[in-house]
Formats: structure tokens, C-alpha cells, sequence
């Protein structure tokens, strides 16, 4: 079902706020053939969301800023 998803996600163009919603709706659909628990599904997606483009993002200014700064001294 994973590899649906993402067969899924990745013939449906979105931006990337918009597609935490839809990547909840889509993994509700497939997931929920399997397991009634429509909140693990939504925790699940919506943590490794996260994972793969928040974190990095953060990481990634925060660094920057750390360049910057260093630069100015």
C-alpha cells in the first residue's frame, strides 16, 4: 500500500503545504483497506512529512544563519 501512495503522490502535482492534506486523504483511502485507525494513519503521515521536509528545512536555515553570522565577523 506504501508504494501506492507514493505512485499516487507522485502523479498528483501539488505544493508542498497543500500536500500534507492530501497525502492524509490518500494514505487514509489505501491504509484504511487495512486498519480502521484513521488517527495512527494520520500520525504516521503526518510525522513523516516532517521528517523529510521540515526537518531538513530547519536544519538547513539554521546552518545558513550560522554561515552568515560567521561571515560577519
Amino acid at each position: 500500500m506504501i508504494s501506492t501512495i507514493y505512485l499516487v503522490m507522485a502523479m498528483v502535482p501539488t505544493i508542498a503545504i497543500a500536500e500534507l492534506g492530501l497525502r492524509g486523504k490518500v494514505s487514509i483511502y489505501f491504509l484504511g483497506l487495512l486498519s480502521p485507525n484513521t488517527a495512527g494513519i494520520i500520525a504516521a503521515t503526518v510525522s513523516i512529512w516532517l521528517i523529510n521536509l521540515i526537518l531538513p528545512a530547519a536544519m538547513g536555515s539554521i546552518l545558513l544563519l550560522g554561515v552568515k553570522i560567521f561571515k560577519e565577523k
